[in-house]
């Protein structure tokens, strides 16, 4: 929800901040690549409401040296970085890191869409399936899990099935073959003390409140996501006083426009009764 509002002035001031040289860059260098998408829609046997995917976004946006490791088949080849979403279920927070982070890891991410009803418990064994034939033709390859917020809850289910899995190899009918070399896992502003947050105090009431009013109740939340050091440093973006250090090349600042013209396209309104699921099902429960 704070992603929904930051990023949508991020958009119209991207459009109207930089020159034309900024904003034509961001096309040309976008139709000059190609731009294979690597989706992958599961459905959980335990849950057919379960719409999960999981994709790689330098790939999605064209993002040149993505491509051309792509092209080049040698993205297997990285130890894999698969990032878990946080409560809006998109790969919108983090996208000015993934460049950088492309340089040592293979990203992928995994979005949820609105429609999606899974518990924590689908999305685990979800994660577990989408690890498993990643690594499948290199049981060795090295694979690292990044949550932030409720992804951080999801990530330490997952860390911990991986450990119990490889645990019972050698003691149970468990073929060796399927053991997942983890190494490590990072859990950015991780939600496991939902039960004692503002949110979790203030959010279940609007999920009862009429349908009419739910989307102006909704915007009384954006106190609980957002922070001073956040919003001053997006005002240095739209001011043109200074980019992210990680966006230090022209391919990169080429990624940031492009990626900023398409967020309202990948900017999707939360309606009531997935904030009921994800407030209950995912949070309160995950914690």
């Amino acid at each position: 929800m704070k992603i929904e509002l930051v990023l949508i002035v991020f958009t119209l001031a991207i459009t109207t901040s930089y020159p034309k040289s900024f904003i034509c860059n961001a096309f040309s260098l976008t139709s000059s690549v190609a731009n294979p998408k690597q989706d992958y829609t599961l459905s959980s046997g335990a849950n057919p409401k379960s719409s999960v995917r999981f994709e790689s976004p330098l790939l999605d946006a064209g993002y040149p040296p993505a491509v051309t490791e792509y092209r080049a088949k040698t993205l297997g080849k990285k130890p894999l970085l698969l990032y878990l979403p946080g409560f809006d279920g998109t790969l919108l927070a983090p996208f000015l890191q993934f460049p950088e982070l492309s340089t040592e890891f293979d990203v992928k991410g995994m979005t949820v869409d609105m429609s999606d009803r899974s518990s924590v418990e689908d999305l685990k064994e979800i994660v577990l399936d989408f690890i498993e034939k990643e690594t499948k033709p290199d049981m060795d390859r090295p694979v690292y899990i990044m949550g932030e917020s409720f992804g951080g809850i999801l990530t330490l289910e997952v860390a911990l099935a991986i450990r119990e899995r490889n645990a019972s190899i050698g003691k149970e009918c468990i073929d060796a073959k399927t053991a997942i070399n983890l190494q490590g896992i990072s859990l950015i502003n991780p939600a496991t003390s939902y039960n004692d947050s503002d949110l979790a105090k203030d959010g279940p009431p609007l999920t009862r409140v009429s349908p009419m009013l739910y989307p102006f109740e909704l915007m009384k939340l954006l106190p609980l996501f957002t922070d001073d050091y956040g919003f001053s440093q997006l005002l240095l973006i739209l001011q043109s006083k200074g980019l992210p250090s990680v966006i230090d090349n022209e391919q990169r600042e080429a990624y940031m426009g492009r990626t900023a013209f398409s967020l309202p396209t990948k900017m999707k309104f939360m309606p009531q009764e997935t904030l009921k699921w994800r407030l209950e099902e995912w949070l309160a429960k995950g914690c």
